[in-house]
């Protein structure tokens, strides 16, 4: 697990990088729905990242011996099961976060009393709520929009359309399907700075589209209702960890009203730019995964630089049983051990278990492609002077 998390930390800050950077200095130029669109990328880019590596198989190779001694068994200091501990409880605390969040806006609107408002063209349903400040979207499979008990009061009925276009926009795009994804991802990856400020630039951005989308064609008349009916939404309102579409904290208002004065289409030059770079990104990932694939085929074979030793059965221990476990298994090109099986132990069942658990959890050094079918004696010796013999001399492994 905690492998697999660093194997993304490149791919994800790079992206994230970018994005936050289109989103913060590029949005004029790109265009609010293309800015929202790129978003699509942190998923794409961790599904690239992750496609399966091709593998080397080893050709005509000596087996690795280790001896596992019981007089040098101590506690060891595992560092990849403390990092998966601060793991699990930097997540616990992000969901503790989110599920107080949320039961906090559930506890208020079932106390509001909601009542439903009849007459009306969206195509999900509309309720008043006197728990609720401003408009929300809330649900993601029985979708309502729930709005203040004062709805018709602090709003004209020009700005009442406007804001039932803009919530649906929100419901026709499933930009509540889009935020739970979103906090998915800062609940795996939140010990990435990256990633808290990309969820707060990325919320920002789906509130800037949406705002472009209604405005499209309006009049500058609409536009000024428009604002003056975003003014009244955020008077209460805080910034969260929210699946569901709200409009937002102050300084998010600032920018949608900022982008709303000048409404600009993007520059055509600067969007086929952005979309040929990452294009080019994209395809330079891929290639790192598969281009050298049949290249060449590595004929060194790769070290160890984390090696867990196993534990020596107690009741083995106990009885002075010795023996080995030759084992064979597959190296990523990230050095993560993958596919362990045994190959031969004597005695057999003894020290099986613990040879397996051990060595999943050893790292090799990175390689272009990685290796296949690698094979490791591990030797169980009661003291230091036991010579215990080699269970296959020698193994050539054909390429496949």
């Amino acid at each position: 697990m905690i492998n697999w998390l660093l194997e993304q930390q490149w791919p994800l800050s790079v992206t994230l990088l970018a994005l936050i950077g289109i989103n913060r200095y590029a949005i004029h130029y790109v265009g609010a729905r293309l800015s929202y669109l790129l978003w699509a990328l942190v998923p794409i880019v961790l599904v690239v990242n992750n496609l399966p590596n091709p593998l080397t198989s080893i050709v005509d190779t000596e087996i690795t011996r280790y001896v596992v001694n019981v007089s040098n068994q101590v506690n060891q200091f595992d560092i990849v099961g403390l990092s998966l501990i601060i793991w699990l409880m930097g997540a616990m605390f992000v969901v503790t976060r989110i599920v107080s969040e949320h039961t906090k806006l559930v506890t208020s609107i079932r106390h509001g009393h909601s009542k439903r408002v009849e007459n009306h063209s969206t195509k999900f349903s509309i309720f008043k709520n006197e728990s609720i400040d401003s408009p929300i979207l809330v649900g993601l499979i029985n979708t309502r929009l729930l709005l203040p008990s004062n709805f018709t009061k602090m709003f004209s009925e020009q700005q009442q359309e406007l804001i039932y276009q803009h919530e649906s926009v929100h419901f026709s795009r499933k930009d509540n399907w889009a935020n739970t994804f979103a906090i998915a991802l800062v609940l795996v990856f939140w010990f990435n700075p990256l990633i808290w400020i990309a969820y707060a630039s990325y919320r920002k951005s789906q509130e800037i589209s949406c705002d472009e989308a209604v405005l499209k064609n309006s009049t500058k008349e609409q536009k000024i209702s428009y604002c003056k009916a975003m003014l009244n939404t955020v008077i209460n309102n805080q910034y969260g960890l929210y699946s569901y579409s709200h409009y937002m904290e102050k300084s998010t208002m600032k920018k949608r009203m900022q982008y709303i004065q000048t409404m600009p289409k993007g520059n055509a030059l600067v969007k086929l730019l952005i979309a040929t770079t990452l294009t080019a990104a994209l395809s330079s990932v891929a290639f790192a995964k598969y281009g050298e694939m049949g290249a060449h085929k590595e004929s060194h074979s790769v070290k160890p630089i984390v090696r867990i030793e196993p534990l020596y059965p107690k009741q083995a221990a106990d009885a002075g049983t010795e023996g080995s476990v030759v084992l064979k298994f597959d190296i990523t090109s990230s050095g993560k051990v993958e596919n362990v099986s045994v190959v031969n132990a004597k005695p057999k069942g003894v020290f099986d278990r613990e040879a397996k658990k051990a060595l999943r959890q050893w790292q090799y050094t990175a390689s272009t492609n990685g290796q296949k079918d690698v094979l490791v004696q591990l030797d169980f010796a009661m003291n230091q002077d036991t010579k215990l013999e080699p269970l296959i001399e020698r193994v050539t492994i054909k390429s496949h």
